[in-house]
């Protein structure tokens, strides 16, 4: 994937510890969702796609998960694209 310029970052929410970096969008993310178990995560961007990230594979592939560089690699699934900007996704 080409440089990112938007990335998601991901934090426990009660401890503020930062759990994954995810970058790959090259406009801003309007959306944001998570299926309902928790495992797989949209992102809609004004870039014209969705992307689908397996955030589960964060625990199990990659011991040292703060220092990796190749999130796109590690977490993501594929691209979904549009002619225009995407402005929400969700999970049937």
């Amino acid at each position: 994937m080409l440089d990112s310029r938007t990335f998601i970052k991901i934090f426990h929410v009660e401890s503020g510890q930062h759990i994954a970096s995810l970058k790959g969008h090259h406009d801003l993310i309007h959306d944001l969702n998570w299926s309902s178990d928790d495992n797989v995560l949209l992102s809609a961007s004004a870039d014209g796609s969705c992307k689908v990230w397996n955030v589960v594979k964060k625990e199990a592939d990659v011991p040292n998960k703060f220092g990796h560089n190749n999130n796109d690699d590690l977490f993501f699934i594929t691209n979904l694209f549009h002619p225009s900007f995407v402005y929400a996704c969700t999970f049937f």
